[in-house]
């Protein structure tokens, strides 16, 4: 998996195509090692974007349907298949129990 790099012109508020990235308002994204390296070489800003952390989803209620349950357990890297072949009430005993 690449990493995201904003690039950030030396001329403010460029416009335009350089090393195949489109830059608007004097920025841009990019992934592409070999751009990057130009980018570096030449002066351009280049910082690593961080992704967004994922925020954990919530556990569903006791009286929530097998689907949430099933969909919550997925969510948490069960396969999917074994926990719909699970019961609901399994699923909840061993997801609350994992928490």
């Amino acid at each position: 998996m690449h990493h995201r790099y904003e690039v950030r012109s030396p001329v403010d508020g460029f416009v335009g195509r350089v090393a195949g990235v489109t830059f608007t308002g004097g920025a841009a994204e990019c992934s592409d090692p070999a751009s990057l390296a130009y980018f570096r070489r030449k002066g351009y800003g280049v910082r690593r974007i961080e992704p967004a952390p994922v925020a954990a989803a919530p556990p569903p209620r006791p009286y929530d349907t097998k689907r949430a349950w099933v969909d919550y357990a997925a969510s948490q890297g069960f396969d999917r298949d074994d926990a719909e072949l699970m019961t609901k009430a399994r699923l909840v005993e061993v997801l609350s129990a994992s928490r």
